[in-house]
């Protein structure tokens, strides 16, 4: 699931894993493919669809690898318009005890 937090919110040091996000879904492709995306491009986001990126940075990497010199500007704006990029830079929460 998207955005969520891996294992637990605290990991064998105590502290409070980074988020996470799968920028490219099922609905990402379903909506590229009705925006008119090339179908060669999409079958070839299929290999990012639902892996996880701390960052932007991170999908923008794995992006430009997958797609290689197919993926023109105006396919990368589109694509990146209908993905998910949105990724915290802070998160505040406050922990306290559970007792049953």
């Amino acid at each position: 699931m998207p955005g969520h937090f891996h294992k637990s919110l605290r990991d064998n040091e105590g502290t409070i894993p980074q988020l996470v996000n799968a920028p490219i879904t099922d609905l990402t492709l379903d909506t590229l493919a009705d925006e008119g995306l090339p179908q060669e491009l999409i079958d070839k986001l299929e290999e990012l669809r639902d892996k996880e990126y701390r960052s932007e940075e991170e999908f923008l990497e794995d992006l430009e690898e997958v797609m290689g010199e197919e993926m023109n500007d105006e396919d990368e704006s589109l694509i990146l318009r209908h993905a998910d990029t949105k990724y915290a830079d802070e998160v505040k929460m406050t922990l306290c005890d559970h007792k049953d």
